[in-house]
């Protein structure tokens, strides 16, 4: 939750035009959540669900970090050894993988998310990365997300190979209670690797389907809107910056 408040808002300038008002406003909420991240990360780095559990969550820990990670790109300073932290206790983690238990509990998803994050960190395990490529039953979303991070490392090849090999994301699924996932959270990530890709007509392909599912009725988790809104904002940045949007508005018909 803490996360998803603020992921969004680091690219929000991106994608309106906001006030001095508004852009201190948002510099308070993402300095607020990087403060507030603190009291989830143990000893060892990672972090937890809860606030004073020493339980690491393994999502919630690349989940955090992404934040993390983006928010120093974007200029934000944080905490004394806190991204450090949290480097090491990945790379250990992506390092110690087995590959045997990738099956299981969307493992393998969660490990392809650590290794992205670390690659955008350019804090990579290229040997985890190699490991988890070869892996026969890789899911599409990880996929994708090997796809993102070799892209970040600027292998370019094996990232179109991976696109290639991953296939069709399951539309049938509404949930995945291991990664908080859903069809709409993996269609937003899936555009955040095309921007990261720079493959401008495929994401604005894709763009459509995302803007219609945040503009749906349906009920959507926290975690699937920031990305949503995330994505979106990195498409701004990427394709959009300094060009002017023609639109048509049609309001009660006129």
């Amino acid at each position: 939750q803490t996360s998803s408040k603020v992921f969004a808002q680091l690219y929000l300038k991106y994608l309106v035009e906001l006030s001095t008002e508004q852009q201190a406003e948002v510099e308070k909420n993402i300095k607020a959540g990087i403060r507030k991240l603190q009291d989830f990360q143990v000893g060892e780095g990672g972090m937890s669900y809860w606030q004073g559990s020493t339980d690491i969550n393994d999502w919630g820990t690349n989940y955090a970090g992404h934040f993390l990670v983006l928010a120093e790109k974007e200029g934000y300073t944080l905490p004394s050894g806190m991204l450090r932290k949290w480097i090491s206790y990945q790379q250990a983690r992506a390092q110690s993988f087995d590959i045997s238990s990738a099956h299981y509990y969307s493992q393998d998803q969660i490990q392809a998310y650590r290794l992205y994050v670390l690659a955008l960190a350019k804090s990579p395990v290229l040997a985890a990365m190699n490991r988890l490529r070869e892996y026969s039953k890789l899911s599409p979303l990880s996929a994708w997300y090997l796809a993102a991070a070799y892209a970040q490392m600027g292998q370019v090849a094996e990232a179109q190979a991976l696109i290639a090999k991953a296939g069709q994301m399951n539309e049938g699924y509404r949930y995945n209670y291991y990664t908080f996932g859903s069809y709409e959270r993996d269609m937003a990530i899936i555009l955040e690797t095309y921007c990261l890709m720079n493959k401008q007509s495929d994401a604005q392909r894709l763009i459509k389907r995302v803007a219609a599912a945040m503009s749906s009725n349906s009920w959507q988790s926290t975690q699937t809107m920031a990305y949503e809104l995330h994505s979106v904002a990195m498409f701004a940045k990427t394709f959009g910056a300094g060009t002017a949007i023609q639109a048509m508005i049609t309001v009660n018909g006129k």
